[in-house]
C-alpha cells in the first residue's frame, strides 16, 4: 500500500540497507520496551530498591519505545522515504544516549552488542562522513 502524499513517486524501491537499519531501530526500540514491561530491575542501578515509581515510568518508557518501534515498521512497510529520515535520526540518537546513561550509572550489563553497532557507521570505528545511502 502506497500513500502518494507520503512517498515519492517513481522513486524506487528502498535499498536493502536502508531497511537493514530501520529494522535493526525498530527491534532495539521494541527490545527496551520488553525490558520495562517484563524486567524493570535492569532500568535502574543494581543497588536501587524497585518500587511503585519504577514500574510507572517503565511504563512510559514501554509506551514510547513501542510508538516509535511501530512508526518505524509501519513506514517502512508504506515506502515513505523522505518520513523515515526524522524517526530514524531520533531513535538513533535515543539508542545513543541509552548507551552514554547505561555507561554513567554502570548499567553495562543492559548495552548489547547490537546497540553498539548501531551507533557506528556499519561496523566502522570511524563515524566521520556520515550515513550515505545508495
Amino acid at each position: 500500500m502506497k500513500i502518494e502524499a507520503v512517498t515519492q513517486p517513481n522513486a524506487g524501491p528502498l535499498p536493502w540497507c536502508l531497511g537493514t537499519v530501520v529494522i535493526l531501530g525498530a527491534l532495539l526500540t521494541a527490545a527496551g520496551a520488553i525490558i520495562a514491561l517484563v524486567h524493570p530491575a535492569m532500568l535502574v542501578s543494581p543497588d536501587a530498591q524497585i518500587n511503585g515509581a519504577v514500574h510507572v515510568y517503565a511504563g512510559y518508557l514501554a509506551a514510547r519505545n513501542l510508538a516509535m518501534s511501530s512508526l518505524l515498521v509501519t513506514l517502512l512497510i508504506i515506502g515513505a522515504r523522505r518520513a523515515l529520515g526524522n524517526p530514524m535520526v531520533l531513535v538513533g540518537l535515543i539508542q545513543i544516549l541509552d548507551t552514554c546513561m547505561d555507561v554513567a550509572q554502570g548499567r553495562r550489563s543492559v548495552m548489547t552488542v547490537p546497540t553498539a553497532t548501531a551507533t557506528r557507521k556499519g561496523g566502522n570505528s570511524s563515524m566521520s562522513g556520515g550515513w550515505r545511502i545508495p
